[in-house]
């Protein structure tokens, strides 16, 4: 040790050495800390489009040291950022360099962002100001109207506060604002000057570090040149349907000739085809498609490959759309007509009295960035044989107005995108000819389908309940014929003895089938009772003495107790005894056991300390004797704990089973969740049954219930018995009070009456012969040997030397007393044994290119991922 401590001394004084000397600069550093007392931006359009931006950022840094700046911004709405440069307040120009020396800059690039990094010489606690420049190109919005620009100017994601801001816009000359308007996420922000061709923007408090500054200022176009950047065209990208109409043609044989037409305008872009869907769930198939652009008519071309002229068109099944495409050239903010004609055969469902076309009669325009569809007009006719019965529409703005017996017309309001036009007609069945389409004879077996589950999800709910209450009254029929407790009815409310001579053990193995550690410790003190040991208080321990060879016992469980608490036994012979009790005890010969498990030594003294951590497997072992010893007797019809787990394992497994299910397997079997039910209901009642099931036989039923009553009267024993002419009755019934659990009361009733100490409770030294495996023998030693017990003071002598301090009564002993009962029921204990047609419609969706993926549904979105900062 005084080595290691040699060795250790130098290493432990240089990492103190360090940890003072680093010290200062760990607090320096951990206190670093920026904030910018100003920022200022100008944002300058010039006549070419180009956006000249310069940042003023004066900066108070705190702590240190500081060598390192950054500014990162999205280039997702500019083309190109050029011309960079940094100064400081000094007029120190930075250079561009890779490198990280001070005063130099670099720029790096990635999709979508560019950084830029300075460096300048390590310092603390100073304040600088540094000028960025740089010039955007390609950043302004171009319209027939008007033009914008819109920039995130002060950028939030900051180590600190701004806690003075300015932004100023300045257009060219001669051009004034049409519009101005601030942005800020805490809405910090207002336009304070607008002269001319210059607009003002201050912050109206310190921002916080999270917190922006935005700018749109928009103005008549033709002042600067200019044409929509790719990054506008893709964000302009919507469509406006202002008319939509559609003709549908019920011929006699059933086929529908559609004809649709759409006055729409594209914005953005560029568009280079219009793709439409239409959905094959309700429609056998298409024939004689033909597409019509501007008054073009385009040519259908089977080119399978991704190339195709402009003017052309494809028509071709994908999955489970018809889908239609024309291709034409790059067009970007136009104006278009389109009209698409198809004949769609099957589509008409036949049934046995009424015959039904369920359509889908606008385009579903969820699926792009549209304004929807200000107006629609669909016009249905049928042929003059059919009596339409009946004519309904889905959209409440939809009017429906028949002009003749044959045609229906249908005028709606606008249809916003995601909502669709659709209509059920209805007519007498054979007035249009025709057969079920595959599609109807799938859904018609589907139809059956439900119906026949709606059925059983009818029926799965009532069987459950029957099930569950028949196994539930099952289970419980079972208890009562066979597990449940025979009545006994007893002369007397009371017993002033005990029915028998039995241990704590048998009667807490006879009351509730399980041995408590006070039963067991009981078993013990009843031991002690009988003269095998004495138990003496030993500097905070308790020492036991044997007196009596185990052999010597009355019954099996106590010559078991014996050999557990005084054979010295290997640990993992116990164990194994203890994990292997119900074969080992209940089935084999107990000779076997003893001599298998009990060879060897025999001792004469243990502490209550090494025996008590055993007890838990002490337990386990006299439970099983004790089980054994009923089955014996006739108290009990067989083994309760097999009989109790055969029953508790089907519960909890019924019940674990419909739990998992219940949880896990509803969409796997969906409408059978009340079968899951019952089986929990079930299994929850076989485990009641298990923890109830009874295994006493009536003559068992009797002995209880006579223990029972025994158990009353010693709760109560001053209310039978005149205690003070019965002392002895405190020593003979101690066990049992032990074992019932109201040991403490028992004794505090004789400790008053200056009751003895037991004869068992020894406080002088125990005899011991000279020989230390054996007790002294007579001169008469049959083979086997006897033992005789140790003399024994007297009651009598007890209390004549409670005065000295010796023997003494209760009341010089019950305190150690009742340590040994904490001591002997402090571990915890053994867990023991448990007791116990169609809701789609046919039709078409109009889809437009949908290359593009969109940044924002709103017309301008400000870039809050810019960011700055130092170290």
């Amino acid at each position: 040790m005084k080595n290691r401590l040699q060795r250790t001394a130098p290493v432990i004084l240089v990492l103190l050495f360090l940890s003072m000397l680093f010290l200062p600069v760990m607090t320096e550093a951990g206190t670093k800390s920026v904030y910018w007392e100003r920022m200022d931006v100008t944002l300058e359009v010039m006549k070419n489009g180009d956006v000249e931006v310069v940042e003023t950022q004066q900066i108070h840094f705190q702590g240190g040291p500081f060598h390192h700046g950054y500014r990162e911004f999205s280039t997702s709405s500019v083309v190109g950022v050029s011309d960079i440069s940094i100064t400081d307040d000094e007029g120190r120009k930075y250079s561009q360099s890779s490198g990280e020396q001070p005063y130099t800059f670099k720029v790096s690039r990635t999709e979508g962002k560019i950084r830029i990094d300075w460096y300048f010489p390590p310092d603390s606690d100073f304040t600088k100001t540094w000028k960025i420049s740089y010039v955007l190109h390609g950043a302004l919005y171009f319209y027939t109207h008007s033009n914008t620009l819109q920039w995130t100017a002060i950028f939030a994601k900051r180590a600190g506060v701004v806690k003075e801001a300015k932004v100023t816009v300045i257009l060219p000359k001669g051009v004034t604002p049409l519009k101005a308007l601030p942005y800020s996420k805490y809405h910090n922000v207002k336009v304070t000057s607008s002269q001319g061709n210059i607009v003002v923007f201050e912050a109206t408090k310190e921002l916080p570090p999270d917190d922006y500054i935005g700018v749109l200022v928009s103005w008549k176009s033709g002042f600067i040149k200019g044409t929509p950047a790719p990054w506008q065209l893709k964000h302009d990208r919507w469509q406006h349907v202002f008319k939509y109409t559609s003709n549908i043609k019920i011929s006699k044989n059933g086929d529908l000739h559609v004809t649709e037409y759409m006055d729409l305008y594209l914005s953005g872009g560029p568009y280079t085809y219009f793709s439409r869907k239409i959905p094959m769930n309700r429609i056998a198939s298409i024939s004689m498609v033909s597409v019509r652009i501007d008054g073009k008519d385009y040519t259908l071309e089977n080119n399978s490959g991704d190339s195709h002229p402009a003017y052309s068109f494809t028509a071709k099944r994908k999955g489970n759309d018809f889908e239609i495409k024309a291709y034409f050239p790059p067009t970007s903010y136009s104006s278009h007509e389109l009209t698409i004609s198809y004949i769609a055969h099957g589509a008409i469902w036949y049934g046995k009295k009424l015959d039904s076309l369920k359509w889908q009669a606008s385009p579903n325009l969820s699926g792009t960035r549209g304004v929807g569809i200000d107006s629609a007009v669909v016009t249905v006719s049928f042929p003059p044989e059919v009596n339409l019965q009946d004519f309904s529409v889905n959209l409440a703005n939809a009017r429906v107005d028949h002009p003749n017996g044959h045609t229906v017309r249908i005028t709606t309001g606008k249809i916003i995108p995601g909502t669709v036009l659709k209509f059920d007609a209805r007519w007498p069945h054979g007035e249009i000819s025709g057969s079920p389409s595959p599609w109807q004879i799938e859904e018609e077996k589907a139809q059956r389908r439900k119906q026949r589950e709606a059925i059983v999800k009818a029926v799965i709910p009532f069987l459950s309940m029957l099930m569950a209450v028949a196994g539930s009254l099952l289970a419980y029929l079972l208890w009562l014929l066979k597990g449940k407790e025979p009545k006994v009815s007893l002369p007397a409310d009371y017993l002033n003895e005990p029915p028998e001579d039995a241990p704590p053990a048998m009667v807490g193995e006879l009351t509730h089938y399980s041995i408590t550690g006070d039963e067991l410790f009981g078993s013990i003190l009843k031991l002690a009772q009988e003269g095998f040991l004495k138990i003496k208080d030993e500097a905070g321990d308790f020492k036991l003495t044997r007196l009596k060879d185990p052999k010597e016992a009355k019954s099996d469980l106590e010559r078991m107790l014996m050999e557990l608490m005084f054979r010295d036994m290997e640990p993992g012979k116990l164990k194994k005894l203890s994990s292997g009790w119900l074969s080992w005890l209940q089935k084999k010969d107990l000779n076997e056991v003893y001599r298998d498990f009990f060879s060897g030594e025999l001792l004469h003294e243990r502490l209550m300390s090494e025996i008590v951590t055993n007890f838990g497997h002490y337990q386990k072992i006299v439970t099983s004797l004790a089980t054994r010893q009923a089955i014996d007797k006739g108290y009990f019809k067989g083994d309760p704990y097999s009989t109790r787990k055969k029953f508790s394992s089907i519960g909890s497994s019924m019940a674990i089973v419909g739990i998992l299910l219940l949880l896990f397997g509803r969409g796997l079997f969906p409408g059978i969740w009340t079968l899951y039910l019952t089986l929990i209901v079930i299994g929850g009642t076989l485990m009641i049954v298990s923890a109830k099931w009874n295994a006493l036989t009536p003559k068992g039923a009797d002995v209880k219930a006579r223990w029972q009553a025994f158990k009353r009267y010693l709760e109560e024993i001053e209310m039978y018995t005149d205690l003070e002419s019965s002392k002895n009755l405190f020593e003979k019934y101690l066990p049992y009070a032990v074992g019932f659990g109201f040991k403490k009361e028992f004794v505090n009733k004789f400790q008053l009456l200056g009751t003895p100490a037991p004869d068992w409770w020894d406080t002088e030294t125990p005899f011991v012969t000279s020989d230390s495996d054996t007790f002294p023998q007579t001169e008469e030693m049959p083979e086997g040997g006897h033992v005789h017990e140790a003399p024994l003071p007297s009651a009598g002598n007890a209390l004549d030397e409670a005065s000295s301090g010796a023997l003494g009564g209760l009341d010089s002993m019950s305190d150690k007393l009742f340590s040994l009962f904490d001591t002997a029921t402090s571990p915890a204990e053994s867990p023991g044994y448990s007791g116990g047609g169609a809701s789609d419609y046919g039709g078409s969706d109009w889809d437009s290119d949908d290359d593009f993926d969109w940044d924002s549904d709103d017309d301008f979105d400000f870039d809050d991922d810019s960011s700055g900062g130092f170290d």
